[in-house]
């Protein structure tokens, strides 16, 4: 009978959580670690560490501040490597206990040594000593892939694992590789007043995000003082303890760098060369990578099944644990959770931070998917004025049934910002999820119902220009009154002045273009009444558009002329005040033709009481008062007409 039912190789993010999955369903369950500390690459090396360091950058350097303060980004005393590493050593230490504690909590048995295996079932856990298991998990993670061309042998030559040791702090500081870990590193250093320049061999950094926000991100960390090398490689390197800089590159474009330091980043390697994969039967791929079925994770041998970084991408710690989950409840058949979901965040922790899940633009271009963009700037979110944030959350709508299908954000925050979009992506959201919700203000998280504004916009535009071209001589008054309404929305929603302009801009436009291609469209009140509404929120928004007021005036005019006649007179004297609001050329062809409208109209009839023809005269008063500012000589031939209803 084998020790145990579950042995899992490897005590990092993915190992811990797979153990403790399957005891606390009551399995027999060993883990083995091959270092002194629990935590693998995420807690003593990796994730917990550059993040924690990031924060600190960003304190030492008073970097948050700068923004609400106008301070600038010197250091406000001289940091040292104690002040840099005080916290990171308090944060590793606390998670190492936690973890331990947890997994003496669900009574998992832990083994410290290099495991190998022996055969299939049986694993040497160190040291000379077997266990047998009826299911094994490889979880063992990553370390960084060392190119043979870079003198790694030297104490200013760093790989992403050592530089959270690093011994001094560096003036200048050379970075091979523009993806994730290099990017991160750089901001940090910069921020602390390293001298920063990274190398890639590509044309942009980080080329899996949505190349719009790569843009931001680079002109943001070219402000932080970073500089780049794109499209060019390493032709040689080397270093040396003489005076000055200790690293010398030299590029393929033929120019020469030096460097206090020089920090590598390129990728990783699996970490499992020394588990004897072979006595398993398991064979792994490049960089010894292991190929899993992407549902289970079990590898070619049923009762092996592997997770996080040894299989590959994405390799992220919080997709690790979740896979080690997915995978013990398979293993023992437990009917809990049984996928790993289809959508996760990535978080990349610069300066500013960038998160993202779902679709790019790119790639819905690709798909040939109609889509629609909305993006809203953070420096006009009264929480971002607030703390000086200058980032900006971008969505990606299908136009076809208005489904959010991409998030996108840059700033501070970012990595805690997305989640109100991947929950909504989750859950199947479309526009009216984030417009008929409520935000806490003033909050960032308002800045989703203003991104979705955006987006509305732009997806109404489409939509009218396709329904103009399919029936140049319809109207489909259906089609405006939706603009109608989503300017109304928008209008109620403008708890900060301005704050919905970006997207009455584009209801301005396409209700310009809706009501100039369509000048003879049947008249009803409500729709007059909606035209009111749309132009109060266009002014309201500090948008001038001389088309849409002109034709909006006419409208509104009849709209007054119908409710003169229907016995309405305060809703046109509402709409009498939106159209002496009007300035707009040419402003004489509507008024004329709302004078002669109103002087026309037959005597107040005579069952109408003294109280009626009272009231009646009153609130034509008001119009004519609203107009009389705009033009007299109208005014005048009004209050003509008021007088017969004395």
């Amino acid at each position: 009978m084998p020790d145990f039912d579950l042995l899992v190789i490897g005590g990092g993010a993915a190992g811990e959580k797979g153990a403790v999955q399957a005891a606390f369903f009551g399995k027999k369950v060993a883990l083995v670690e091959k270092e002194p500390h629990l935590g693998g690459a995420m807690v003593n090396t990796g994730t917990l560490p550059s993040k924690t360091l990031r924060e600190t950058a960003l304190y030492l350097s008073g970097f948050r501040q700068r923004g609400l303060h106008g301070a600038s980004m010197e250091l406000g005393r001289k940091a040292n490597v104690d002040d840099f590493l005080f916290r990171l050593k308090r944060v590793t230490e606390a998670e190492r206990a936690r973890m331990q504690k947890n997994l003496e909590r669900h009574g998992v048995q832990v083994f410290h040594g290099a495991a190998k295996f022996v055969d299939p079932h049986t694993v040497d856990v160190g040291g000379g000593k077997l266990v047998t298991a009826s299911n094994v998990l490889i979880a063992t993670g990553s370390r960084p892939h060392r190119p043979d061309s870079f003198p790694f042998e030297h104490p200013n030559v760093y790989d992403s694992d050592e530089i959270v040791r690093v011994h001094a702090m560096p003036s200048s500081m050379v970075v091979v590789g523009g993806g994730v870990i290099g990017c991160e590193y750089a901001c940090l250093f910069a921020a602390l007043g390293t001298r920063v320049t990274v190398i890639d061999s590509k044309p942009t950094i980080l080329g899996f995000l949505d190349t719009e926000v790569v843009g931001w991100l680079t002109e943001r960390m070219k402000a932080l003082g970073v500089q780049f090398r794109f499209e060019c490689q390493v032709a040689g390197c080397d270093a040396n303890d003489h005076d000055g800089p200790s690293v010398r590159m030299s590029l393929s474009n033929g120019e020469k760098l030096e460097a206090d330091v020089a920090l590598i980043c390129a990728g990783r390697n699996a970490n499992t060369d020394t588990l004897a994969l072979d006595k398993a039967g398991v064979v792994p791929g490049k960089r010894g990578q292991l190929d899993v079925d992407p549902k289970t994770f079990r590898t070619r041998v049923p009762h092996i099944a592997a997770v996080g970084d040894v299989i590959g991408f994405p390799a992220l710690a919080s997709t690790s644990m979740e896979q080690a989950r997915v995978a013990v409840v398979d293993m023992f058949d437990l009917k809990y959770k049984t996928r790993v979901a289809p959508l996760f965040p990535y978080g990349i922790f610069t300066i500013p931070e960038v998160s993202m899940c779902g679709e790019t633009e790119e790639s819905l271009e690709a798909a040939k998917i109609p889509y629609a963009r909305g993006v809203a700037q953070l420096s006009e979110n009264a929480r971002g004025q607030m703390t000086g944030e200058s980032g900006a959350l971008k969505l990606l709508y299908r136009i076809d049934d208005r489904r959010l299908v991409g998030v996108h954000c840059i700033g501070e925050g970012a990595t805690e910002l997305v989640h109100i979009g991947l929950s909504a992506m989750l859950s199947g959201a479309t526009t009216d999820h984030f417009i008929d919700a409520c935000f806490n203000y003033p909050t960032l998280s308002e800045a989703y119902k203003y991104a979705t504004y955006d987006a509305l916009g732009r997806i109404e535009q489409t939509h009218g220009q396709k329904s103009r071209a399919v029936s140049s001589d319809g109207w489909d008054q259906d089609l405006f009154k939706r603009v109608l309404d989503f300017a109304a929305k928008a209008h109620g929603s403008q708890q900060v002045p301005g704050s919905g302009a970006p997207y009455v801009v584009h209801l301005v436009k396409v209700a310009s273009e809706l009501l100039r291609a369509h000048v003879s469209a049947p008249f009803d009140i409500n729709f007059a009444m909606q035209c009111a509404l749309l132009h109060d929120s266009a002014e309201d928004a500090g948008v001038k558009h001389e088309t849409l007021s002109a034709e909006f005036g006419a409208r509104v005019a009849d709209g007054v002329f119908a409710l003169t006649k229907n016995d309405s007179l305060p809703k046109a004297e509402q709409m009498a005040d939106s159209l002496q609001r009007i300035k707009a050329q040419p402003r004489e062809v509507w008024m004329v033709k709302l004078a002669d409208r109103i002087t026309n109209l037959e005597p107040a009839p005579p069952h109408w009481t003294a109280e009626k023809r009272t009231k009646y005269r009153v609130e034509a008063q008001a119009i004519h008062d609203a107009l009389q500012e705009a033009h007299a000589g109208l005014a005048a031939r009004i209050r003509e007409k008021i007088s017969q209803y004395a």
